[in-house]
């Protein structure tokens, strides 16, 4: 469908120059006096104060910038060459309409693109966009210079914008566990932090009262050691869970705290005994002098089963992010800009012309800024068919809602129009 709709422009395009070619063949002697020139006719010198132009365009714009929707952010780099490979459709028109030096000129534009994007983020792998784009532009335009050389115009308007966006993003599995790993070893590394100096206190205990009944105080010590880890764990899980909630839009899942931590209570239990009865084993080393080998299998025990824990907690985590992670988000919006700019056009000679346009606006009404260029070459066939060919960047800086839209399109502009 993308080639044949390009196939179609060009088809459309000869058939407009065959046609404006046979239409009036200029002679050599054609002038401003012959109906066969190619040269613009002055104001004072038409017939009618009336001119209309036509002109259908292809632009085959790329997209350079930042887009997102709903909290999603994904960064777009297409370039226009590239356009077979994401363009659906796409039509474009410039009407004009001239009475002296007055005029109104209406420009519409149309694309559904489909550019990649880069993932927002180590949790996804990728993001597919779907782009519908409506730009439509309506201005009134006064001619301050005109002659056979060329002519100047000041114009003020409006551009119409609508955009509907689509992004549907891949979960990146690896690094979701990754990130998963990450969150319960730091758990693990600051519980152990903790639990150190809890286990140093309550060795002090059992040194004063080893006489007494030693395993007594020692199954005291662990359930001292386990709820201070028990409490240290979930003030580490919380902290982990709100960083990761950072690479998360907020304004599309929220990651709840204490459902995440009510999701894997199981295991910070499990983490918290683990993890004292590996400090306690140690504390026992120098209780239990003569039961060193004994020892040394206890806190192999100890290590393994906090390694298990750790692993359960980091499997947990995995699981609720991969609840939680969108993978959708969707939205539309339109808007309206002020615009003002400035156009002409150089006749080289009765064939060759040279043309351009720039303008600005936004301002804050709708966009924060929006500015475009265009230049092209062109070519007179006849006094009444023409073509051009060149180049065009119209930059748009809009957020509202949901929706952002910082982008850079540019790119190629080819147009065949009717003038009479």
């Amino acid at each position: 469908m993308k080639k044949s709709f390009q196939q179609a422009l060009l088809t459309i395009a000869f058939l407009s120059i065959a046609t404006g070619m046979n239409a009036g063949e200029p002679t050599a002697s054609g002038g401003l006096g012959d109906p066969k020139s190619t040269v613009p006719i002055p104001l004072e010198n038409r017939e009618s104060p009336w001119q209309f132009v036509i002109e259908p365009y292809a632009w085959t714009t790329g997209l350079d910038g930042t887009t997102g929707v709903g909290g999603f952010q994904t960064d777009v780099s297409e370039s226009f060459g590239d356009i077979l490979d994401y363009l659906k459709m796409a039509a474009a028109m410039r009407v004009e309409a001239r009475y002296h030096r007055w005029g109104i000129l209406a420009d519409g534009f149309y694309a559904e693109l489909e550019p990649g994007g880069n993932p927002p983020g180590p949790l996804y792998s990728g993001v597919d966009a779907t782009l519908k784009q409506v730009i439509a532009e309506l201005a009134l335009t006064y001619r301050i210079v005109e002659g056979p050389v060329g002519f100047i115009d000041v114009y003020g308007g409006i551009r119409y914008n609508y955009m509907s966006l689509d992004l549907s993003a891949t979960v990146n599995g690896a690094g979701v566990e990754r990130v998963s790993d990450q969150i319960s070893s730091a758990v693990v590394s600051a519980v152990s932090s903790k639990v150190r100096s809890v286990a140093q206190q309550e060795i002090a205990k059992i040194h004063a009262a080893v006489a007494a009944d030693r395993e007594a105080l020692r199954s005291v010590a662990l359930e001292n050691v386990k709820s201070r880890a028990a409490q240290t764990i979930s003030r580490e899980l919380k902290r982990e869970i709100l960083e990761i909630r950072q690479l998360v839009p907020n304004d599309i899942a929220r990651i709840h705290i204490q459902r995440t931590l009510r999701a894997v209570a199981k295991e910070q239990a499990e983490l918290a005994e683990a993890t004292a009865e590996a400090k306690l084993a140690g504390v026992v080393e120098t209780l239990e002098a003569n039961a060193r080998a004994r020892v040394s299998q206890a806190q192999a025990r100890a290590r393994a089963r906090v390694s298990n824990a750790e692993k359960k907690l980091a499997k947990a985590i995995e699981k609720k992010l991969l609840e939680v992670l969108p993978t959708e988000a969707s939205g539309d919006t339109q808007w309206v800009d002020p615009i003002i700019g400035l156009r002409g056009q150089w006749n080289i000679n009765e064939r060759f012309f040279l043309a351009g346009s720039a303008d600005i606006g936004g301002f804050g009404v709708a966009s924060d800024l929006t500015w475009q260029l265009q230049g092209t070459l062109g070519y007179n066939f006849s006094r009444n068919w023409f073509t051009e060919i060149g180049y065009r960047c119209l930059v748009t800086d809009y957020t509202s809602g949901e929706l952002s839209y910082d982008m850079v399109q540019s790119g190629a502009f080819l147009s065949v129009g009717y003038k009479f």
